[in-house]
């Protein structure tokens, strides 16, 4: 199962960041026999610390604009597209990240906002 993916969109503030702690570790938690990529603003990649991932070994952090431009957006569009992706979290209320599960019919999408 170590093919799949689960990508988590977490790219706002660091209060928020703080805000979404438990329910980022339960997530890691829940699917250690995955790769999970946790998308961070420049706001709050330096904090990326504060997220526990002492056991799981397969977490890997990726930067993100606070303010999705255009290269953003056609950037992660192209990720789910190309990649096998089984769920994605969407930890940031951006109108952007709920217009996808319109498309990717065969990923799971999770709002939590």
């Amino acid at each position: 199962m170590m093919s799949q993916k689960i990508i988590i969109f977490k790219n706002d503030a660091v209060g928020d960041l703080t805000q979404s702690l438990p329910a980022i570790d339960n997530i890691l938690q829940n699917n250690t026999d995955k790769k999970i990529i946790i998308y961070l603003s420049e706001r709050s990649e330096k904090f990326n610390f504060l997220i526990d991932k002492n056991n799981h070994k397969n977490v890997e952090f990726r930067k993100l604009n606070y303010d999705l431009n255009l290269i953003d957006k056609l950037n992660i569009f192209f990720f789910l597209f190309a990649s096998k992706i089984s769920s994605v979290y969407i930890l940031t209320p951006k109108n952007y990240y709920f217009y996808l599960p319109l498309i990717f019919r065969k990923i799971k999408f999770f709002g939590v906002c």
